[in-house]
C-alpha cells in the first residue's frame, strides 16, 4: 500500500521520488530499513502508464556514505525530505531538528545562505537541493574555523612573499651570472694582450653574440 501511494503521487508531480526512512518487512521477522524510489514507467508511443519501478535503498548503506563526507568536512549537517523528516544527520548523537524550526526557510527555498545560532554558536547555515531528489541538505559551518582558515593564510602570504622574493634574487643572479661569464672572459683576455701575451686563446662555448 504504502509503494502504491508513492506511486501515485511521483506519476501525479515528478517523473520520480524518494521516499522517506521506511521499514519494509522481506520475510517473516525480517524488517530492513530502506528508502524507496519510486519512478512510473510508460509507454514509449501511447504514453500509456503501464506501471511502476520501485527500489529499496539499503539505508545503512546511504547512511555511511553521507557520514564520511560529513566527517571530512567536519561540518554539522543533516538532510531532511520534502515533509521535514531528517533522513540523516551529523553528528548523529545530538538532535538538529530545532535548526529546522528556527529556520523554516530551509525547507521552503531549494537554496539559500545565511548566518544563523546553532547551539549557541554563530555559523554559516547552506541549504541546497540535492539533484533528482525532492531531498535538501544543510550544512552548518562555524564561523571561528572559517576566520581560523583565513587568518591561517593571510599569515602564510607573507611567507610565501618572502620565499618567492628569495628565488627571485637566485635565480635572477645566476641568469646574470650565466650572461656576463662570457664578458668577463673576454676582458681577461683582452687585458693579457695588452700586457703582451699573445698566445691567449678563449673558447666560448655559446652560439650568441
Amino acid at each position: 500500500a504504502n509503494c502504491e501511494a508513492l506511486a501515485a503521487k511521483s506519476s501525479q508531480t515528478v517523473r520520480y521520488m524518494f521516499s522517506g526512512l521506511e521499514q519494509i518487512e522481506y520475510y517473516p521477522g525480517i524488517h530492513r530499513s530502506v528508502i524507496e524510489y519510486v519512478t512510473p514507467v510508460y509507454n514509449v508511443n501511447s504514453r500509456k502508464l503501464l506501471g511502476y519501478v520501485v527500489v529499496d535503498i539499503d539505508y545503512a548503506t546511504l547512511e555511511e556514505m553521507f557520514l564520511a563526507s560529513s566527517r571530512v568536512n567536519e561540518d554539522k549537517a543533516l538532510v531532511v525530505s520534502e515533509s521535514g523528516e531528517i533522513l540523516f544527520k551529523y553528528p548523529y548523537n545530538i538532535t538538529l531538528s530545532s535548526v529546522l524550526e528556527d529556520y523554516p526557510q530551509l525547507l521552503t527555498e531549494e537554496e539559500c545562505t545565511f548566518d544563523g545560532e546553532v547551539f549557541g554558536a554563530t555559523m554559516l547555515i547552506v541549504s541546497n537541493t540535492i539533484d533528482y531528489t525532492n531531498w535538501r541538505i544543510v550544512r552548518m559551518i562555524s564561523l571561528a574555523r572559517i576566520t581560523q582558515d583565513t587568518q591561517a593564510i593571510t599569515r602564510m602570504i607573507p611567507r610565501m612573499a618572502a620565499v618567492f622574493a628569495l628565488v627571485s634574487l637566485v635565480l635572477s643572479f645566476l641568469i646574470s651570472r650565466m650572461l656576463t661569464r662570457p664578458l668577463m672572459q673576454l676582458a681577461a683576455a683582452f687585458r693579457r694582450a695588452e700586457e703582451g701575451d699573445m698566445s691567449v686563446r678563449v673558447h666560448m662555448r655559446g652560439r650568441d653574440e
